[in-house]
Formats: C-alpha cells, sequence, structure tokens
C-alpha cells in the first residue's frame, strides 16, 4: 500500500471516529471518456486497484463499498457508473447511509465540495437517503504533506545539503549547485513559498510542504 493509500486510508476512519460509520463507502473517481481505455489508458484498472487496496486495508466486505465515477462533461461517453447516478439509486437498494470519498482528488475543490459534498449529497437525499458523509481531501495533512514533499524533491532532484544559504528578503533561500530549484522559508510570517526552476513555473504558496520536508527530515 502506497503512503497516499494509507493516507486515505487513515483519513477514512478517522472520518468515521468523529462522525459515526455508515453501512456503504462510495469511492468516486474522477471520469474520463470512455475511448481513452479502449485505447489503452489504464487509469480504469488503476482506479479499481487502488479501490480494492483501499477497501481491503478497511476490511470492508463486498456489500459495503462501491466504484463511480464523477465530473462528467460534454457528449462523449465516460466511465461508468456515474456518481450521481449511483446514489440517486442507493437508498431503493436499502442504503439509506452512505459515505463517500474521493481519492483522485489531493486537495478539495468545487468538483469534490459543490459537486460532491452539496449536489450529489442532494441528490441522494431526495431519493430517500438519509444520511450522507463526504471525507475531505487529504489537503493540509501531515501524511499528505510528507509525501509531496518527497515527490517534489524527487522529481526536481532537489539537493537537501546546500554549499551555501543566503539571506532574502523575510527568510532564507538556500541554494543548491546544479538544482533548478530553491526553497525561501520565511522567518516570521504566515507564508512560505517554493519556487520551482528560474520562477517561469511560478511561486507556490507551501508551508505544506515545507512543514512535510521538516518532518521529513529536509528542512527545518
Amino acid at each position: 500500500m502506497s503512503a497516499v493509500e494509507e493516507a486515505l486510508r487513515a483519513s477514512i476512519v478517522a472520518h468515521w471516529q468523529t462522525h459515526g460509520r455508515t453501512p456503504h463507502l462510495l469511492i468516486s473517481f474522477h471520469g474520463i471518456p470512455e475511448r481513452y481505455c479502449r485505447q489503452g489508458d489504464p487509469y480504469y484498472k488503476r482506479c479499481h486497484t487502488t479501490a480494492r487496496l483501499l477497501a481491503d486495508e478497511l476490511l470492508l466486505q463486498e456489500r459495503e463499498w462501491s466504484v463511480s465515477f464523477q465530473s462528467r462533461f460534454g457528449a462523449a461517453e465516460w466511465l461508468k457508473p456515474a456518481t450521481m447516478a449511483v446514489l440517486s439509486a442507493m437508498p431503493a437498494r436499502a442504503v439509506r447511509e452512505i459515505t463517500v470519498v474521493c481519492p483522485g482528488f489531493a486537495v478539495d475543490c468545487l468538483e469534490t465540495l459543490e459537486e460532491i459534498a452539496l449536489e450529489n449529497r442532494d441528490t441522494f437525499l431526495r431519493a430517500g437517503g438519509q444520511r450522507f458523509e463526504y471525507v475531505p481531501a487529504l489537503n493540509a495533512g501531515a501524511a499528505h504533506a510528507r509525501h509531496a514533499a518527497t515527490r517534489f524533491l524527487g522529481r526536481h532532484h532537489f539537493a537537501l545539503e546546500p554549499t551555501h544559504r543566503r539571506r532574502a528578503g523575510r527568510g532564507w533561500v538556500r541554494e543548491a549547485p546544479g538544482a533548478a530549484a530553491f526553497i525561501a522559508l520565511a522567518t516570521g510570517g504566515a507564508d512560505r513559498r517554493i519556487a520551482v526552476g528560474d520562477g517561469r513555473a511560478g511561486v507556490i504558496a507551501a508551508r505544506t510542504i515545507v512543514a512535510g520536508l521538516a518532518e521529513a527530515g529536509g528542512y527545518a
């Protein structure tokens, strides 16, 4: 089980411990056009593999979980079953309490907070559902930050031991030879930023990634 899958499992368990467990878990992934899979895209299989691993780690029986696909747009046929269709049919199958998690979203956005937590919730309740729980995305969780930090460092070949450091604005800029990245750590403000490359990639507000770096044994 990957670090992200373990973080997802832990987030679901924590949500159930706080809000109470439901009889069914719906694992909703972002959909894609079906033709992509017919052309060889492994996305559909990988979604089901992830869902199976998650369900196994949660010790769920077959009847206690299912997979769906959300956020369809356009005229093409997309992966099925559609999340909204599944939710509207659940109460007729005597599933009136449900938890929904969206593993494909690293952070919450309109497609989770509005489409799932509002629109799909209303669909479920109007169909006769009694309780709808949405598990938030990993967002700023410590495990997610550690994973993001590790991926960031690996992708950009960032050296953890810079040769020197210089003062820049409110914080320190640590520079590593041959690395197309730098991290500016603010010493007293709420905003810590990471800049990638020579600046063309923009500046990302990344307090969580810096926290993850510290926990992963990088910058403190």
